[in-house]
């Protein structure tokens, strides 16, 4: 509802409104990925004889997030699971997550290398003479879920439809007489639902749906995409 007047302030000229902008958090949550994460905390120095020990807590923690893919009824090929090691140098009051395959036994000898790596590309140095120290260990699980094809509009021409306008009503709107202060205006009232891909709207005027009310001001224009979505150019 006050998408344009807050663009002209932040001198914004083009906007995009989204189909359903006041349930579009809700939707995203539909349609996001499901995520697990595990984190153990394990304080140890990185030795040889700590391989075994660091491998069979890294496994326990990919099986527990396999199980919770499988609690929430996703499918094998549609999982994801990455195990990680939390690492830094000793003296250090911060870490380094990294990436292990807790199933291949040689994954341990080689995590030293990788820490380094990863320490001197993230800060610009690294002592593969300094000892390391394992901090912790962490499993992050992925479940891809169907997502819904969204419905493309059907096509228009740049005059809406008849039955897509609702009325012509009175509507305030502040800012928009010389002084600064606001009028009546005549505008037009549109049912979004109705509208099809080009159609194309003048302000003022004003377009209702179940979740939001879109308000055009005078001088601005939106222009109907295919995907629905309310491609706006503001007045200045």
């Amino acid at each position: 509802m006050h998408s344009t007047p807050v663009a002209r302030e932040l001198q914004i000229r083009k906007l995009i409104i989204p189909p359903a902008p006041g349930i579009l958090c809700a939707f995203g949550k539909l349609v996001a990925v499901l995520r697990h994460d595990l984190i153990e905390t394990h304080i140890f120095p990185y030795t040889p004889d700590n391989g075994a020990r660091a491998l069979a807590i890294a496994s326990r923690l990919s099986d527990a997030a396999a199980q919770l893919l499988a609690a929430d009824r996703v499918a094998v090929d549609k999982r994801a699971i990455s195990v990680h090691v939390e690492a830094r140098y000793v003296g250090q009051s911060y870490e380094l997550p990294i990436v292990v395959d807790c199933r291949d036994p040689a994954a341990w000898p080689r995590l030293s290398h990788a820490f380094h790596t990863a320490h001197r590309q993230r800060f610009g140095h690294s002592d593969s003479d300094a000892p390391i120290e394992i901090v912790g260990f962490g499993a992050t699980a992925i479940g891809e879920v169907d997502t819904p094809e969204l419905p493309i509009l059907g096509a228009g021409g740049s005059t809406p439809a008849a039955e897509a306008q609702l009325t012509v009503r009175e509507i305030y709107l502040e800012g928009t007489t010389a002084d600064g202060a606001g009028a009546w205006q005549q505008a037009r009232v549109f049912e979004r639902s109705k509208l099809l891909a080009n159609n194309e709207i003048a302000g003022p005027a004003v377009i209702e749906e179940l979740s939001a009310t879109t308000i055009l001001y005078p001088g601005d224009r939106a222009r109907v995409h295919a995907s629905g979505a309310l491609l706006v150019e503001c007045a200045p």
